[in-house]
C-alpha cells in the first residue's frame, strides 16, 4: 500500500501505530501477556488494497477524476513524444519543473488548449502522482512554472462568451408559447424552464446526459408542496461534492409565471396521467422522471 508524501514533519514518534512492526498489549492486567506482531514480509489477511483503491476512486468527484485521468494520459503522451520515456510504465514516469514547463508549452503550441484547461491538467497530474506514489515537486519549488502560467494567461486573449443569459422576458415568451398547445409534455417543459430559472439550476442538475437514473436525477418524489412554497431536493450538485443533497425553496410569486403554481399544476397532472405503451412494447416517458430531458 502506497504512502502519500507529506509536507509536515515526521510524527511517527507520537503515533506509534504507524510503524509496520508493532505490538498490541492485552488489556488484561493479570495473567500471561501476549502480543500481536505484524511484519510486512508476511501475507496480510486484511486485504485492504480493494478498500484503498475504492477510497482513491472516491477522493474526488467522478467527473473530476475522469478529467484528471485524461490529464495524466496527456502528460504521459508528452513524455513519450519528447523521448523522455520509451515505454508506458509508472516507474519510468518522472515529474520535474522543467518537464512541467515543457508540458505547458506542449499544451499551448500543439494542443492549443486554454489557460484554465492547462491549470486543470496540472492539478490532474499532481493528483495522479500522489495516487501512484510518484515524486512531485513541492509548490514552493515551482516558481518558474508559475511565471510560465502567467505568460500563458497574458498571451491567450479571453474568449467572448456567445451564450446570453435567460432573462425573465425570454422565460415569459417561452411559457406563453408552450401554453398555446395544452398537453402534458408542454406542461412539463414549462415546469422545467420555470423551476430552472427561479432555482438558478445548472443544466446538469435538471437534465440527463445518459439514461435516466433515479439515484441522481430529479424525480417526482424530490418535489414537496407546502402552503406557499415548494421544496426541491437536488441529489447531486456542483456545490455539494459529498452528495449530502441540496434543498431549494421556490416560493409563490402571485404572478403569471410562478414556480409554486406551475409545480402544483404539474404534480396534479402527473397523478392523473398513466404512461402509455408505444408500438413494440416500449413505454413512453414516465411522468415520475422529472428530469428525463436530454442536455
Amino acid at each position: 500500500m502506497h504512502q502519500l508524501p507529506s509536507d509536515t514533519e515526521d510524527t511517527s514518534e507520537d503515533y506509534g501505530f504507524l510503524h509496520l512492526d508493532f505490538q498490541i498489549p492485552q488489556p488484561c492486567s493479570s495473567g500471561p501477556r501476549s502480543t500481536v506482531q505484524c511484519s510486512p514480509s508476511e501475507g496480510s489477511v486484511l486485504e485492504l488494497n480493494d478498500t484503498v483503491n475504492m477510497l482513491w476512486t472516491n477522493a474526488v468527484a467522478p467527473s473530476t477524476r475522469c478529467t484528471y485521468q485524461t490529464a495524466f494520459h496527456v502528460y504521459v503522451k508528452f513524455l513519450l513524444l519528447s523521448n523522455i520515456i520509451t515505454t508506458v510504465c509508472i516507474s519510468e514516469v518522472h515529474v520535474t519543473e522543467d518537464y512541467l514547463i515543457s508540458f505547458v508549452a506542449y499544451c499551448v503550441s500543439k494542443l492549443q488548449i486554454s489557460y484554465s484547461t492547462i491549470k486543470l491538467y496540472l492539478c490532474g497530474v499532481k493528483f495522479m502522482c500522489l495516487q501512484n506514489n510518484i515524486n512531485y515537486p513541492d509548490n514552493s519549488q515551482l516558481c518558474r512554472l508559475k511565471a510560465i502560467m502567467n505568460g500563458v494567461k497574458r498571451v491567450q486573449l479571453p474568449s467572448r462568451s456567445l451564450r446570453y443569459p435567460v432573462t425573465f422576458d425570454i422565460l415569459l415568451r417561452t411559457c406563453f408559447y408552450l401554453r398555446k398547445v395544452d398537453n402534458f409534455y408542454n406542461l412539463m417543459l414549462e415546469t422545467v424552464c420555470t423551476v430552472a430559472f427561479f432555482g438558478f439550476l445548472r443544466c446538469g442538475e435538471f437534465t440527463c446526459k445518459e439514461a435516466f437514473d433515479p439515484s441522481i436525477h430529479l424525480c417526482m418524489s424530490d418535489l414537496s408542496i407546502f402552503e406557499d412554497y415548494v421544496h426541491l431536493q437536488l441529489k447531486i450538485s456542483k456545490t455539494d461534492p459529498f452528495r449530502k443533497g441540496v434543498i431549494i425553496k421556490l416560493f409563490s410569486t402571485d404572478n403569471v409565471i410562478c414556480p409554486f403554481t406551475i409545480c402544483c399544476k404539474y404534480l396534479k397532472a402527473s397523478r392523473t396521467k398513466s404512461p402509455k405503451r408505444r408500438k413494440g412494447g416500449h413505454h413512453r416517458r414516465n411522468p415520475s422522471e422529472l428530469s428525463n430531458i436530454k442536455a
